[in-house]
């Protein structure tokens, strides 16, 4: 029990207190089984106390006085129970978060599929519309579309790398058949240490337009494709109305789709250390990274 006058630990059986030499008697016995705990600090307060005057906190509220009778100080029971709940608040919290983010990636995982396979069944549902048999077809494996343009030239429904119409496809520096991940001068197949342009030189070798072997479509779509001339990209912009999503609509109304920037097959004459771009810009440096959309030119019977 404590000294009702200096407040220190003494027996419970003391006859005074070895403290300060009070003298305990039964009322103050009685007393100290009427105390009340701080649930804050643990020290013991009397029932009639409003604020613990140990650490200051309110005790305005009778009941709570009642529940916490009979506490011992730091009682384990009330810390452990305390303990408790909020772990379970926090384990119900974490399986709630768990279960929102398990669902949004689900949901996404499926709408791209779903997007992919339906982008898929037009396509085969196109070709097999005999109403438009002579507006799509495939060769080596890749389909292209007829959008009835004055040069027949049949435009590919994907870019080189791309598993399905929309999506986009792998970056190339031009006149390089393979994507890499840095696209710089100090990476380019065509520019020696010094600076200079080793092939497509307007000034020594005289190519403006790439050969079989550096052409992207080509060397990974097989022969039959290729990547567009400067006129082939002019000739599409010209003569297509443009749709949503970077549709472009044939005279025919056949439709394919573009996004971002692609290369074409022709040099800039004017520097060729620049290849001329379709999309955002009119030119960019050989070394940068742009997509690849094939066209396949077939004979007309």
């Amino acid at each position: 029990m404590d000294c009702p006058e200096c407040g220190k630990m003494i027996p419970s059986d003391a006859e005074t207190c070895p403290h300060c030499g009070k003298t305990i008697t039964e009322e103050d016995k009685q007393k100290q089984e009427d105390y009340v705990h701080c649930p804050h600090c643990g020290r013991k307060l009397s029932p009639c106390a409003n604020v613990c005057p140990e650490c200051g906190h309110p005790f305005e509220d009778d009941k709570v006085k009642e529940n916490l009778n009979g506490l011992e100080p730091h009682s384990t029971v009330y810390i452990k129970s305390n303990n408790v709940f909020w772990k379970l608040l926090a384990f119900f919290i974490l399986v709630a978060v768990l279960v929102f983010v398990g669902h949004f990636v689900y949901c996404w995982v499926k709408k791209s599929n779903t997007h992919a396979a339906k982008n898929q069944e037009q396509v085969e549902a196109h070709i097999a519309n005999k109403d438009n048999r002579n507006g799509v077809g495939s060769h080596n494996g890749h389909l292209w579309v007829d959008l009835g343009l004055p040069s027949g030239t049949l435009w590919a429904t994907c870019d080189v790398g791309a598993p399905y119409p929309g999506q986009r496809g792998d970056f190339f520096a031009w006149g390089e058949i393979q994507p890499k991940k840095n696209y710089s001068w100090g990476s380019y197949s065509y520019e020696d240490e010094s600076g200079r342009i080793t092939k497509y030189n307007i000034y020594d070798d005289y190519l403006i337009r790439l050969q079989p072997s550096d052409d992207a479509a080509t060397v990974n779509w097989g022969d039959g494709w290729r990547m567009p001339t400067a006129e082939e990209f002019k000739e599409l912009y010209e003569w297509c109305m443009r749709g949503n999503n970077n549709e472009y609509i044939g005279p025919n109304g056949n439709v394919i789709r573009l996004g971002g920037s692609y290369w074409s097959s022709s040099l800039d004459t004017k520097n060729d250390r620049e290849a001329i771009v379709f999309g955002n810009s009119s030119v960019g440096d050989r070394c940068d990274g742009y997509c690849v959309r094939p066209v396949y030119v077939a004979s007309r019977n």
